[in-house]
């Protein structure tokens, strides 16, 4: 028991730094990988989340090398993960007037370069709300609107557009668009 207790006195007097400068350190690494992780759960998240969107639909026409609008149609696109879509609504808009309106609740859309979804106006049901246009000075507006989630729940995303048909193109051209 000797020895340990001249080791135990013995021992060398610590000066302030020496003693408070490796602790100072260790607490600012803390504080860096503590902000590193906050930063990689924020990239994960927006990495991981689903994005959804709708557009003007279009046909590639092989032979003429353009493309076919159809102006009936509305393409949807899911990116990155799957989506569970909330509601989806079209409605075309004449004279301040609804003229057309269709919701969807509660689908799962999976993100898929090889197929496509959307919404399709019945060709004469589109044909007549040409009709009512043309014989009317005022703009055809078509405003489609998603509200989705990740499939197992969590925060609501949503997308709007808002789009005006250009009759002699014979497409919808957008006007406003967002998502948040």
């Amino acid at each position: 028991m000797v020895p340990m207790k001249i080791f135990i006195e013995n021992w060398p007097e610590q000066d302030f730094l020496a003693l408070y400068i490796p602790i100072a350190i260790a607490l600012a690494a803390l504080g860096v990988a503590w902000y590193s992780a906050h930063l990689s759960r924020k990239s994960y998240r927006h990495s991981s989340r689903p994005y959804v969107w709708a557009s003007s639909y279009g046909v590639i026409d092989q032979e003429h090398h353009c493309i076919i609008q159809e102006p009936q149609r509305v393409a949807y696109r899911v990116k990155n993960s799957p989506a569970k879509i909330k509601l989806s609504s079209v409605s075309i808009i004449l004279d301040a007037v609804e003229i057309f309106n269709h919701k969807e609740l509660d689908y799962v859309r999976f993100p898929d370069d090889s197929s496509e979804s959307g919404f399709l106006i019945g060709k004469d049901q589109f044909n007549d709300i040409l009709k009512k246009h043309s014989s009317s000075s005022s703009q055809l507006i078509r405003k489609v609107f998603v509200k989705y989630t990740s499939l197992n729940g969590g925060t609501v995303y949503e997308f709007y557009l808002k789009q005006e048909f250009i009759a002699e193109d014979n497409q919808w051209r957008d006007v406003e668009s967002q998502a948040s």
